[in-house]
């Protein structure tokens, strides 16, 4: 381990462990491919398989994961026309191993240190084995397009979530919020709070609920390279259910996060809840569920933003004194 992290920026093409695994999926599709009848081989050459690649690669710089790019919808209803169900998880599988083979080519929005890529190697290779046990899929579920946004390394995997850049103006993110935090969060942001600004945005992934049993300090030493390494962000934003203050009398131990960021100098604020929000807060305990259905809950969404600089003002104390995260 080195007590500086090297934030050298290096591109996937650079880095051996990427390559691997572009080939590893390039093998992969070939054999899947070549296991077809003539017809089928056809079928995909001729318009499935290339059109969906460059149909889930047109996304327009920043756009939202969960966004359907033009043409998906009517491609797979074509797909699962033509082959059913079992028919559309094949077209799946192969379309995510063609993301993954060209991975030693893609030009990444968030730019990414040495030190950081083996946590973001994790995650594409976890991704990788999980495809040769992958089922039917929608392609509008949250699940498929975050593992297409990772296989381009839109999402950057690390520790359980992904990280994407997105551009916004942070008083957009406050139409749901009181008073008195608008006025917190334009104090803490100053200027920058009206102007357009690149915030590291998080979506839980694959392997979210092992790695939430970290601690937060050694998650974010490690998400603190990737922000040394993206001067132009102005900072991360966390936003969800588990951020809700009102936890603290229901499920306090969800908001071991929460308490973290808020002390790193992090200004929370309200956002609209809406009803997956609701379902996901209640579905995963039994006691919450309970006092929602006795009326002394209501879940609520609340964002989280840092500041780069208050992240970097932690974290480069820990990393001179050796820290814990593993370098590259």
């Amino acid at each position: 381990m080195h007590a500086t992290p090297d934030l050298r920026v290096q591109l996937p093409g650079e880095r051996p462990a990427v390559r691997e695994i572009a080939s590893e999926a390039g093998s992969r599709l070939q054999k899947l491919v070549l296991g077809l009848g003539p017809l089928e081989r056809t079928y995909l050459e001729r318009t499935p398989l290339a059109a969906a690649v460059a149909a889930f690669e047109g996304f327009p710089p920043f756009s939202d994961y969960w966004t359907m790019a033009p043409g998906v919808r009517a491609l797979e209803n074509e797909v699962e026309a033509h082959g059913g169900a079992a028919w559309k998880a094949l077209v799946s599988r192969l379309v995510l191993y063609a993301m993954l083979e060209r991975l030693p080519s893609r030009r990444t929005e968030l730019h990414i240190p040495a030190a950081f890529w083996p946590e973001v190697e994790r995650g594409l290779a976890g991704l990788l084995d999980a495809l040769g046990d992958s089922g039917a899929v929608d392609w509008s579920a949250d699940a498929f397009l975050k593992d297409m946004s990772v296989a381009q390394l839109r999402l950057v995997p690390c520790h359980g979530v992904g990280k994407q850049a997105v551009r916004v103006r942070p008083w957009r993110l406050l139409g749901y919020s009181q008073r008195r935090e608008r006025l917190s969060v334009i104090k803490y942001l100053g200027a920058r709070c009206f102007q357009p600004a690149i915030l590291v945005d998080s979506h839980a992934w694959q392997g979210f609920g092992r790695a939430n049993q970290q601690s937060p300090e050694d998650i974010y030493e490690s998400f603190a390279q990737l922000m040394a390494a993206n001067p132009r962000s102005l900072g991360s934003l966390h936003t969800g259910w588990p951020h809700d203050p009102k936890l603290k009398g229901v499920s306090p131990h969800v908001l071991r996060l929460a308490e973290f960021l808020i002390g790193l100098g992090g200004r929370r604020f309200h956002m609209q809840t809406k009803r997956y929000a609701v379902l996901q807060a209640i579905s995963t305990s039994a006691t919450r569920r309970q006092r929602y259905e006795d009326g002394t809950y209501q879940p609520a969404v609340c964002g989280i933003i840092v500041k780069r600089t208050d992240l970097l003002r932690w974290a480069r104390p820990r990393w001179a004194a050796g820290g814990s995260t593993s370098g590259g």
